[in-house]
């Protein structure tokens, strides 16, 4: 049997800057890279992304800073909302069934796996044999804090793994919260502002005649229409 239990720390540096940084990922999972292994079991990946790396040490690095040398520019806007699907894997190699969740000090940044937060130990993340390499994602809200440019969000994060008890594993077996019904899925709602008078925005799992209230962040509509350039359903 394969030791699980385990904890890291990592460096996760996220400030606030000027310009939104971030972008879709391809989702690739390339599995015989360099990972940052947490137990004989449970090892972290870097994602498909400019904001994850291994440092010297073998250790991952989430970076979103201007000292990223694979950024442009440096930090995510204030008083905005934005989310990265694929910031990085949690790759899996064990015979038992294992937990993972995170940790952190930041009331602006939530790290999730299919839009759900693992930043609870009692509804973690849960890994079965069959599980290769999972996406963990995150999502930064700078509207809920009052921050300005240049703050730091997040310094580090702790993140957990260990063997799950069998009374809590769910009974469908998959990854993922506790808790998993697609009937009750709320929608999900991004808005990104590339710039002062653009929002994109992107909504998942709305349910058939529901409305779904979006927030655009306070932009302002001077001119005679707005221009819908895009539509799509997922």
């Amino acid at each position: 049997m394969i030791r699980l239990r385990g904890t890291t720390i990592l460096l996760a540096i996220i400030t606030l800057g000027a310009v939104f940084l971030f972008i879709s990922s391809t989702g690739a999972v390339v599995l015989d890279t360099s990972t940052d292994p947490i137990t004989d079991g449970v090892a972290l990946q870097p994602g498909d992304n400019p904001y994850t790396y291994l440092d010297d040490d073998g250790e991952l690095v989430i970076d979103v800073t201007e000292d990223n040398p694979n950024l442009d520019g440096g930090g995510v806007n204030p008083d905005g909302f934005v989310a990265e699907d694929a910031l990085f894997y949690v790759a899996y190699d064990a015979n038992t069934t294992g937990e993972v969740w995170i940790e952190h000090d930041s009331k602006a940044v939530t790290f999730v796996v299919d839009g759900k937060s693992i930043e609870n130990g009692k509804d973690p993340l849960f890994l079965t044999p069959e599980d290769e390499a999972v996406p963990v994602g995150v999502e930064v809200d700078t509207r809920v804090i009052d921050v300005v440019p240049g703050n730091r969000l997040v310094d580090e994060i702790t993140v957990h793994a260990q063997p799950a008890e069998p009374e809590a594993i769910p009974d469908d077996g998959l990854s993922g919260g506790a808790e998993d019904d697609d009937d009750a899925s709320e929608p999900t709602v991004t808005v990104e502002s590339p710039e002062e008078t653009t929002r994109r925005v992107e909504v998942k799992s709305v349910a058939p005649n529901d409305k779904t209230e979006i927030d655009l962040s306070d932009l302002h509509v001077g001119g005679p229409s707005i221009r819908l350039d895009e539509l799509s359903f997922v």
